[in-house]
C-alpha cells in the first residue's frame, strides 16, 4: 500500500472514533447511561475537554453546495444527515435516496 493510502485510511479511522465519541456524548445528553469511547484514537483524547468538559465547541465542515454532491453525501453519511433536503433533485439525478 502507498503512503497516502495508509495515511488517508488513519484519517478516515481517526473520524470515525469522533463520530462514536460525539454520538455517545449526543445519548449521554439524552439521559442513556452509555460508555463514551475517549481512548479509542488518540485525536479523541486529545479533544476530550473540548468534547465532553465545559468548554463550547463549534465544528466547522466544508461541503459542496452542488446538488449531485449533497445526493451523494446524504447516502455516505446518513448519520449526519439532519436537515431536510430535496429527495426529488436525488431522484432526477438517479441516486436512490431512502
Amino acid at each position: 500500500m502507498g503512503d497516502r493510502l495508509k495515511e488517508a485510511g488513519y484519517i478516515n479511522l481517526s473520524l470515525h472514533y469522533l463520530a462514536q465519541v460525539i454520538v455517545s456524548l449526543n445519548k449521554r445528553l439524552n439521559g442513556e447511561m452509555v460508555h463514551v469511547p475517549y481512548r479509542n484514537s488518540m485525536m479523541t483524547m486529545v479533544l476530550r475537554d473540548s468534547l465532553g468538559g465545559n468548554c463550547k465547541t463549534k465544528m466547522i465542515a466544508t461541503m459542496n453546495p452542488a446538488p449531485d454532491e449533497v445526493c451523494n453525501m446524504t447516502q455516505v453519511y446518513p448519520l449526519h444527515r439532519r436537515e431536510p433536503f430535496d429527495v426529488q433533485i436525488c431522484q432526477e439525478r438517479g441516486t436512490n435516496q431512502e
